[in-house]
């Protein structure tokens, strides 16, 4: 074990006996010529307000019928659900119909994460607004609407929350 230490020491007392200034932070010489030097990159421009309220409502717009896809999917969804707690009503836990009965659960709970995904996707489009408004963009027709969806979006997500908690409680366990 000194052996290595031993040695360790001899490299180090080596280095200290160095003449040259080792190691510098000073800049190299090429870091200093100037003959070459490119010219520093122009900045990144963002895009125009107006065009960003252009592409914010054009998302708006595919929102809005993923959102009424989305709204119809869950009705079919949660009636499903229901029908098949209401069927599973008396079972036993792991028989074919509490199975069932699950698995439309699981559906319907697949159906909610989506609604917060969707929610998630109009709270990008309200930012993306909100700097293109910062901007000087009227942006005001098209944050209002995105405003409405957010809400439409809140109440599915409560009907979501209600019709999920009574389906999973009202399964014998």
């Amino acid at each position: 074990m000194r052996r290595p230490i031993l040695l360790a020491l001899i490299a180090l007392s080596a280095c200290a006996a160095s003449k040259e200034k080792w190691p510098t932070l000073a800049p190299r010489p090429i870091e200093t010529a100037q003959a070459g030097v490119a010219a520093p990159a122009t900045p990144v421009t963002l895009a125009a307000p107006a065009t960003s309220v252009l592409d914010a409502t054009a998302r708006l717009t595919i929102a809005g019928r993923d959102l009424d896809t989305l709204d119809t999917r869950w009705t079919v969804q949660a009636k499903a659900t229901a029908d098949a707690v209401a069927a599973a009503k008396g079972s036993t836990p792991s028989s074919t119909s509490w199975s069932t009965a699950q698995l439309e659960l699981t559906r319907l709970n697949q159906i909610g994460n989506q609604i917060g995904d969707m929610r998630v996707r109009l709270d990008r489009i309200a930012g993306d607004l909100a700097v293109a408004a910062n901007g000087g963009a009227d942006a005001s027709a098209a944050i209002a609407a995105t405003g409405a969806m957010i809400a439409r979006v809140q109440a599915l997500a409560a009907r979501h929350s209600a019709a999920f908690s009574a389906a999973d409680s009202a399964l014998p366990r």
